[in-house]
């Protein structure tokens, strides 16, 4: 830092390329049937295959409790909504994507 407090020179470059290469590395990874639903739902590609399948999921006032969660650990909790045979279908669609 300089005499004011600024970043200057090679480290403020040092800091812009990593937060670049995080944030790309960050944009870049898929989604899978096992990423938590925080991850899911901040992908709007696959949150409109969460949609697709489970209409209404991302309202559910319930949801902020399982973000941390993926779709096989919530679905004991769906009440028969989230079922083996979705989740397959889901996860054909994340791929896709």
């Amino acid at each position: 830092m300089d005499t004011y407090g600024y970043l200057t020179g090679q480290r403020f470059r040092n800091i812009i390329a990593v937060f670049i290469a995080k944030t790309l590395r960050r944009e870049s990874m898929a989604v899978t049937i096992n990423s938590s639903l925080k991850d899911l739902l901040a992908d709007p590609k696959a949150k409109a295959i969460l949609e697709k399948h489970f209409p209404g999921f991302s309202g559910n006032p319930q949801l902020q409790m399982a973000m941390g969660m993926t779709l096989k650990q919530v679905q004991p909790f769906s009440k028969g909504v989230i079922t083996d045979d979705k989740l397959k279908l889901v996860e054909n669609d994340l791929k896709k994507i």
